[in-house]
């Protein structure tokens, strides 16, 4: 009985963290060996999200901007690898 209190509260906790997580904005330059930026490269993004159950996973590619830039929100972010 003891032991599922505790699993109960431990899961109350991560619920309780997981909503006060902010989005997170992701962005990124691409520049060539001069440091001139470079326009239209695809960035593959991919992340998950915290939840419970645990997320699956998500990928994006985004096109840099004539400026070389580029940019991503993330809802409630877990992990985010930029490839």
């Amino acid at each position: 009985m003891l032991a599922q209190q505790e699993s109960d509260t431990t899961h109350r906790q991560i619920l309780e963290a997981i909503a006060t997580l902010k989005p997170l904005h992701v962005y990124g330059k691409v520049v060539d060996q001069y440091g001139t930026p470079v326009p239209g490269v695809r960035v593959l993004v991919s992340w998950t999200e915290a939840r419970i159950p645990p997320d699956p996973g998500h990928k994006k590619w985004i096109e840099a901007n004539d400026l070389g830039e580029w940019t991503i929100e993330i809802n409630k972010p877990d992990r985010v690898f930029v490839r």
